[in-house]
């Protein structure tokens, strides 16, 4: 594609950036018929947050690797993305549970009884604020820590490298664990306590695309033919290989897009609709004494 650095990054940042428009036009729609507090609204999000990655994205193919902040935020974006499939997929399970039950012993149950900011400590909370938060934050600051320095420094400053790919691989490692957690969490759901729903079905079928994208991300900091900041994988013109194209948009985009849309199809079943819905689920639990939690 004219205009680019790097015609083979400019062609698949610009397909998938029509992709995610549309995508996330969409699920506007959707969470503009279902309302916000719906599980429907971390896809919309996720489409928010990747159609600002693609963004970055275009941006960087077409500037160069002179320009790398802009390949900062697209990966910083994109762990972002990640994570927000990651809760959909977890949400998505809860509410099958709460179809088949009218509750959800991951929202309302914990392993101590305590409480955290005023709340009993369910595994949700755990979950959510104790694991992917500092994870999420790990990611953050080791992206930010990069964006902070120019070409030269990057090649000669080890130590703040090297800590920057702690950081993010400790974030990403934490995001695997989760994902397989979530992954074995709907298979406990779906066959030990038998709710066989469109909710547990689709992140049954989402759940191997999930897990492909999240050990991705740890290798796309390690393997050489794999990772953006290798400079072996530019020409001097400044053009990214075709291998690293190509990791890049089949394990790393096409997967987080397969995810969607298992999630989204649960859209076809409209007699599961009562599922999907947080405000009618999350109001079954105020009756339930906080001594039970």
């Amino acid at each position: 594609m004219s205009g680019f650095v790097s015609s083979n990054l400019g062609a698949a940042a610009s397909f998938y950036l029509a992709v995610y428009v549309i995508y996330g036009l969409f699920m506007t729609t959707v969470v503009f018929k279902k309302g916000f507090k719906t599980v429907y609204t971390f896809l919309w999000v996720f489409g928010l947050i990747r159609f600002s990655g693609q963004l970055c994205g275009v941006v960087y193919a077409k500037l160069g690797p002179s320009h790398y902040q802009w390949l900062i935020a697209y990966l910083v974006l994109g762990a972002e993305g990640y994570l927000t499939l990651i809760l959909a997929a977890f949400r998505f399970t809860c509410k099958a549970q709460i179809r088949q039950f009218g509750f959800s012993w991951v929202l309302t149950s914990g392993p101590f009884n305590c409480r955290l900011f005023g709340k009993p400590l369910s595994w949700k909370l755990i979950f959510q604020n104790l694991v992917l938060i500092p994870a999420n934050v790990f990611i953050i600051i080791g992206g930010v820590m990069l964006a902070g320095m120019d070409s030269e420094q990057l090649e000669n400053h080890y130590e703040e490298v090297n800590l920057s790919k702690g950081l993010r691989t400790t974030g990403q490692a934490v995001f695997v664990f989760v994902t397989f957690t979530v992954v074995a969490f709907n298979i406990h759901v779906y066959a030990k306590e038998k709710v066989h729903n469109c909710l547990t079905i689709a992140v049954m079928c989402a759940s191997p695309f999930l897990l492909v994208r999240g050990i991705f991300g740890i290798l796309a900091i390690h393997v050489t033919d794999m990772n953006y900041f290798d400079a072996s994988n530019y020409t001097s013109g400044g053009s990214a290989s075709h291998k690293l194209t190509i990791y890049e948009y089949v394990l790393g985009t096409t997967m987080e897009f397969i995810v969607a849309c298992c999630l989204v199809s649960t859209l076809a079943f409209e007699g599961d609709s009562r599922a999907i819905e947080d405000g009618t689920d999350e109001d079954k639990f105020k009756h339930i004494d906080e001594k039970t939690i």
